[in-house]
């Protein structure tokens, strides 16, 4: 169960990282943020709904159990998202994934006051090096606009609080002991309150074009993979750690950034000289570290 946990925490963060540049992409050709939040998340409402009939549980019947943990669930993570857009606004995607890392700090010191979930020694310190990396990442060829990290320390405080409102969804979907099944029915009833919030706004934030629809499809497709990935990972794993691996979406960024600048795309990423390249390498074995480091305390 906790490789399964480490493999679905690689997969929320390659899901998000290449989200991420999809989005970009959509901004670039400016495509509004909020039709993009409103068609994707009805687009990942109307894929997960064939699902429900195949993890129906009983759960489903006793809303006290689940109702106020996924509208906090959604709640908090749409106001994330909001605020992760706005920064991709106003910045590169390979910046914004690396300091989205921050959202660590938050969730070790909530994890270990309010879930009672004590970090060791080796654990904080793990905590801290994965931070550190995401600052190193951030200051590589010239810090962030104000205004960009501004957006994403609120983001990473409301996908804090969502994250820990998919905790207490899980523990509300789990009355047969089935971690990952359980993980599935919160992710799946997560998204579909999503795009049920996004049906009233289509007349004005929708589109008629079959050629939106299809952009928008890539960006939805890579978060809904990424978002199976955390739900199964905090469920596996517990959040600290889950959001631990999905820091590594910072590195897969900076990745995909040097990618995308090497093919020519500079309108979507500019190219990085060699010395910028070496402080990502470092930054990118801190991570790994932290990484490594948090999962050696948590065996100890």
């Amino acid at each position: 169960m906790f490789i399964l946990g480490l493999l679905a925490g690689l997969l929320a963060a390659t899901g998000q990282s290449l989200a991420y540049v999809f989005s970009r992409r959509l901004v670039h050709r400016g495509f509004a943020l909020a039709r993009l939040l409103v068609m994707s998340h009805l687009l990942m409402g109307l894929a997960v709904l064939p699902l429900l009939p195949f993890v129906w549980t009983e759960d489903f019947h006793h809303p006290a159990r689940w109702f106020w943990p996924v509208t906090g669930t959604a709640g908090f993570y749409l106001l994330g998202q909001i605020g992760l857009f706005y920064a991709l606004r106003h910045t590169q995607a390979s910046r914004v994934a690396p300091l989205l890392g921050l959202k660590i700090v938050i969730l070790a010191v909530i994890a270990a006051v309010w879930l009672q979930l004590p970090l060791g020694p080796v654990q904080w310190l793990a905590v801290a090096l994965t931070t550190a990396a995401a600052f190193v990442l951030n200051y590589t060829g010239g810090a962030n606009p104000p205004r960009a990290v501004a957006a994403i320390l609120l983001t990473c405080l409301f996908y804090s609080l969502s994250d820990l409102c998919i905790v207490h969804l899980i523990i509300g979907l789990n009355s047969d002991d089935n971690l990952i099944m359980a993980s599935v029915r919160a992710m799946i009833l997560e998204h579909l309150f999503c795009g049920l919030l996004a049906i009233p706004l289509l007349p004005w934030l929708g589109s008629r074009k079959v050629a939106d629809w299809r952009g928008v499809t890539p960006y939805a497709t890579a978060w809904l993979a990424s978002m199976f990935g955390m739900f199964a990972a905090i469920a596996l794993v517990q959040v600290v750690l889950a959001n631990i691996l999905q820091s590594l979406r910072g590195i897969l960024s900076v990745l995909f950034g040097a990618l995308i600048a090497r093919a020519g795309h500079h309108h979507l990423e500019a190219h990085a000289p060699r010395d910028v390249l070496i402080r990502r390498a470092i930054a990118a074995v801190m991570m790994t570290l932290g990484v490594g480091l948090y999962v050696w305390g948590k065996a100890r």
